[in-house]
């Protein structure tokens, strides 16, 4: 005999945790290898949402 499962519905308010990783225009165009900024721009990022989600807030 195979239970059904059920499921509880719960509401709760979506957020956003991170924004945008923007590049300088300037430095990118200068920059010696343009994909390294961007890479360390985007992990400054994500290492910030990683802070902020573990936070709780």
């Amino acid at each position: 005999m195979e239970a059904t499962p059920t499921f509880t519905q719960v509401p709760t308010a979506l957020k956003i945790l991170g924004g945008d990783a923007d590049v300088d225009n300037f430095l990118q165009a200068t920059y010696a290898d343009p994909n390294d900024l961007e890479a360390e721009v985007i992990a400054s990022r994500a290492k910030a949402v990683a802070h902020k989600f573990l936070e709780g807030n």
